[in-house]
């Protein structure tokens, strides 16, 4: 049997991964994610939901992270795992 080889070009790897369009997608789905958190959020004061946001960041790749910036969005998190479910259903939808 014939064995093949492949042989990834780095640079043009790192070109997609950092690439707008690849950033521009991130953030399309980085969206689906936090409106359906913000949607499920726990309310008692609203400020947790309000906390969230998207985070753009660039290190060896294009990276959209949805975050709760508050103090007790962690605790929220464990309790109620809002982000984690946003992310299944995003991914589900």
């Amino acid at each position: 049997m014939a064995r093949s080889r492949v042989k990834l070009d780095s640079r043009q790897v790192r070109r997609i991964l950092t690439s707008d369009r690849t950033e521009a997608e991130l953030a399309r789905e980085g969206e689906r994610i936090l409106t359906y958190a913000k949607e499920h959020a726990p309310v008692v004061s609203g400020a947790y939901r309000d906390s969230l946001k998207l985070v753009h960041d660039i290190t060896d790749r294009s990276v959209v992270r949805v975050v709760a910036d508050i103090d007790y969005g962690l605790a929220v998190e464990a309790k109620d795992a809002v982000l984690g479910v946003a992310l299944n259903m995003a991914h589900k939808g």
